[in-house]
């Protein structure tokens, strides 16, 4: 929580009832919002980490590592429980029919597109069934889209591309109403969560758009890898590595499967395994690939980094407690956290004493209990 004194920290809890707002330390210090008392929900245009949730008694500023994803979901509950005050079937959000193209040529099937503050809901009613409880639903996240497509030609076709790799597309006669709805998808990205969506023209539905991104980038590196699947298989990737960021693409469909830039990297682990490596982004998300060509592959991401004076720790293991040194505020001296992040990453992770030992300097004016015994 933002004040104009000191920021105090605080739980954030989503629950049936409304927003309830708690000290971590204290149940005394606590705060409930109902749905229907909040007036707005608004993302900092300065600061990427702030949101203000205001209501009529006045309004509270708060700061988020993953705000994208909180706003996400506190628009949502809040647009829900409005929709469930009101009679069924009056949403106020705009609403599309459209058809949805499936793979392996089937027939397409009729949809509803409802275009949220943050979600976007697929409505579609199952053909055995006629009545309203019938309709089956699916949410898309405005922040998990990569990039929204607009294909050239007759009929007029609209892409979805998700960070996942997964993709959606859709089909209209109107070129109008298709135009509307990519407009709609890119304001509501940009006015409720701060973030910018690509809008490209497609040739057709499921090529890349590799090369529209490409087309004014410098290109530092290109390799080809293998990704480990959960199951334990790998499938092959491009990976191409920008002066602004990282690509991800199918080899043979050459479809855009990720696109992060240089910023969202937390650091990079380069593994004791050979051949291994992974890449930590701000959003929680891991990256592992196996490349023959993995130190020059490193050497390239580090490079453009080191030309914009930001330093990207390469470390040997995959350590959640420099992802969280890395989250720091604005209020800590930039050039402390980095120097307490190159040692720290310099540690083995079986080490705590060694960690313990540089925590120590972050907590000078405190007073602090090392427990070194084999129970903690």
């Amino acid at each position: 929580r933002v004040s104009l004194f000191k920021n105090s920290k605080r739980l954030l809890c989503l629950t049936q009832q409304g927003i309830d707002i708690l000290s971590p330390f204290s149940t005394a210090n606590r705060e409930l919002i109902s749905y229907s008392d909040v007036t707005s929900i608004s993302c900092s245009e300065k600061h990427v980490l702030e949101f203000t949730i205001s209501t009529a008694k006045g309004a509270t500023a708060y700061t988020c590592r993953d705000r994208v994803t909180l706003v996400t979901m506190l628009l949502y509950a809040v647009e829900l429980a409005s929709t469930e005050r009101n009679s069924v079937g009056s949403s106020s959000f705009p609403s599309f029919s459209l058809l949805k193209l499936r793979k392996h040529d089937e027939r397409p099937s009729e949809v509803t597109m409802e275009v949220r503050s943050t979600f976007i809901e697929i409505i579609k009613k199952q053909e055995s069934d006629t009545r309203a409880d019938g309709a089956m639903k699916a949410l898309i996240p405005i922040h998990n889209i990569l990039f929204v497509g607009k294909t050239i030609g007759q009929p007029p076709g609209l892409h979805l591309q998700l960070r996942n790799g997964h993709f959606h597309r859709y089909m209209h006669h109107d070129t109008t109403l298709r135009d509307q709805i990519v407009s709609t998808i890119a304001a509501n990205a940009k006015n409720y969560l701060g973030l910018a969506i690509d809008v490209v023209e497609m040739p057709d539905a499921i090529i890349s758009v590799s090369k529209d991104i490409l087309k004014n980038a410098n290109v530092l590196f290109i390799c080809s890898a293998d990704k480990p699947l959960q199951n334990g298989s790998t499938v092959p990737r491009t990976l191409i590595v920008t002066s602004d960021g990282i690509l991800e693409q199918d080899p043979e469909t050459e479809v855009l499967l990720s696109h992060h830039k240089m910023e969202s990297i937390v650091f990079v682990v380069r593994h004791y395994e050979p051949r291994v490596l992974s890449i930590e982004y701000r959003n929680d998300h891991v990256y592992r690939y196996i490349c023959d060509h993995r130190e020059i592959l490193i050497s390239n991401i580090c490079y453009p980094n080191y030309l914009k004076g930001r330093y990207l720790p390469v470390t040997a293991c995959e350590s959640p407690l420099a992802q969280k040194v890395v989250s720091w505020g604005e209020d800590n001296d930039t050039d402390y956290e980095d120097y307490i992040l190159k040692r720290l990453v310099e540690v083995p992770r079986d080490d705590q004493a060694g960690i313990a030992r540089i925590l120590l300097d972050l907590f000078v004016n405190c007073t602090v209990s090392i427990h070194t015994g084999p129970e903690k």
